[in-house]
């Protein structure tokens, strides 16, 4: 007899590959990009990370796309939500580069106006 396929998985293998039980080992900025219609991942299970994340002030950005399902299908969706990761991305590298190179000029300056002084 031939196995037949069944979708319905174990309880405890959906446990083990959820991230909704992990969430406490996340510990850098997060951010989240979802969409309201998606029947695969049901928008609660994102506003659920997000919950946890905003309590231990670790959400960088959420973002919820209302016309969408599971991926984004629409130009517009996608051009929003690199636009969005780009944005996220370049202000994570390089905004602690020029506050570094802030730091640094400041330093220098002080120095060589104590040393003349």
């Amino acid at each position: 007899m031939e196995a037949i396929w069944c979708p319905v998985a174990p309880a405890d293998m959906l446990r083990s590959l959820s991230p909704n039980h992990k969430l406490d080992r996340i510990t850098v900025p997060l951010f989240v990009l979802h969409s309201a219609n998606d029947t695969n991942a049901p928008v609660v299970e994102a506003e659920q990370i997000v919950a946890s994340h905003e309590a231990r002030n670790v959400l960088e950005k959420f973002s919820l796309f209302p016309d969408e399902g599971h991926g984004w299908r629409k130009t517009q969706i996608r051009i929003r939500s690199t636009a969005e990761i780009i944005v996220l991305v370049l202000s994570q590298l390089y905004l602690p580069l020029i506050q570094c190179r802030l730091e640094c000029f400041s330093c220098r300056r002080f120095q060589i106006w104590k040393q003349d002084g």
